[in-house]
């Protein structure tokens, strides 16, 4: 649809609308809408102005003392929640729904562009289920706190994996919610499964979170299943020619939703697949196959970070263990958060490239690389 039209349109909405409550429908719009456009930083702004109205205090920014501090209060109120304490837990009431709504797409919008306020507000949704009840969107705040867990410098697994269960079965069995299935698989199945279950079943369930997200409108969240599920599937070790044909595919998509972000995400995915097929000798795009991706055609902040990854893995297929290792070692600097199947990707190559660097660098530094990567 014309997504210009549609801004306009909600824009004179809320400009007439004079009350919050007669507002938030068409701001959970907007807010969607500029998310599946790639306008992140707009959409995070948008639920931080609706989340004050709502008397909610979001700060801009938080001390790693005081992100410890609020965790580890936050954990041990939830340091035993099972399935069976949410499904007998009462009903939250509607208006903090409300607020958990806007949470729950503020916090998976943050993770890409205010990954230091993350870790907030998944605690904030998780202690106002705890106190006040549960709701469909408290699952997504449990899912997100789970991912936190993954992705903190102090990774705490087992716990992850705890709660992410406990939040899917309660969904499940609790709640039936057609339209929580985008962003919670992609929290789920992106950000915590993957550290307990198959690759193969992960990846199987991102593309159903892709599925869910287009059939429920959900277009930006439904992109972000489709990275994940080519990342997933890639590392999982499926048929390059199958996977290459999926990327066709969600590109199609993407251009047609004018999802730049993915686009340019789907691209780099393509010429890494196409590079280990056959060097790109046939496999290369249709639409541009002369186009090289550099870090200057990306526009997302960690653009750097993402060439070198797909440089990493590129290398290391194709035998060059040097490049490899140039290129995996500036993953591992630039990367701004651990425990994403990503960084444990690059640990694992580092730790395998490096036997073979040795063979011309036998030194005392580069022999702790593999231990380090299997502790």
């Amino acid at each position: 649809g014309d997504v210009e039209k549609a801004q306009g349109i909600l824009q004179e909405i809320l400009g007439e609308c004079r009350c919050i409550e007669d507002k938030l429908q068409a701001y959970f719009l907007l807010v969607t809408i500029l998310n599946a456009c790639g306008q992140g930083m707009d959409a995070y702004t948008t639920c931080h102005e609706v989340l004050s109205q709502l008397g909610e205090t979001i700060p801009q920014s938080l001390e790693p003392k005081q992100t410890t501090k609020m965790i580890e209060a936050t954990s041990k109120t939830i340091q035993s929640i099972t399935d069976t304490e949410l499904l007998e837990m009462k009903e939250m009431d509607e208006t903090l729904s409300i607020s958990l709504k806007f949470y729950s797409l503020m916090a998976t919008v943050a993770f890409f562009t205010k990954p230091q306020i993350f870790a907030f507000l998944a605690c904030r949704m998780v202690q106002l289920t705890m106190k006040h009840g549960v709701c469909k969107h408290s699952i997504m705040g449990f899912v997100q706190y789970a991912a936190m867990l993954c992705v903190n410098n102090t990774a705490d697994i087992q716990a992850a994996s705890r709660i992410g269960k406990a939040a899917m079965s309660c969904l499940k069995k609790r709640f039936h919610s057609a339209d929580q299935l985008p962003r919670v698989y992609f929290a789920y199945y992106g950000l915590v499964a993957f550290h307990t279950e198959p690759l193969q079943s992960c990846a199987d369930m991102l593309r159903q979170g892709f599925d869910a997200g287009m059939s429920t409108g959900e277009s930006g969240t439904a992109f972000l299943n489709s990275i994940q599920h080519i990342l997933t599937s890639l590392i999982a070790g499926e048929n390059l020619s199958s996977l290459l044909d999926k990327v066709d595919y969600y590109l199609e998509l993407a251009d047609l939703y004018k999802n730049k972000l993915t686009k340019t995400y789907l691209s780099i995915f393509r010429d890494t697949i196409s590079t280990l097929i056959d060097k790109g000798e046939s496999t290369s795009s249709k639409s541009n196959p002369n186009k090289t991706i550099t870090e200057d055609s990306m526009k997302p902040a960690n653009s750097s970070e993402t060439m070198h990854f797909h440089r990493a893995i590129q290398a290391f297929w194709l035998g060059h263990s040097e490049r490899c290792h140039h290129y995996v070692g500036k993953v591992l600097q630039m990367s701004s958060v651990t425990g994403t199947l990503r960084h444990v990707v690059m640990m694992f190559i580092h730790g395998l490239n490096t036997f073979q660097v040795l063979k011309r660098q036998n030194t005392a530094k580069l022999r702790t690389i593999p231990k380090n990567a299997i502790t």
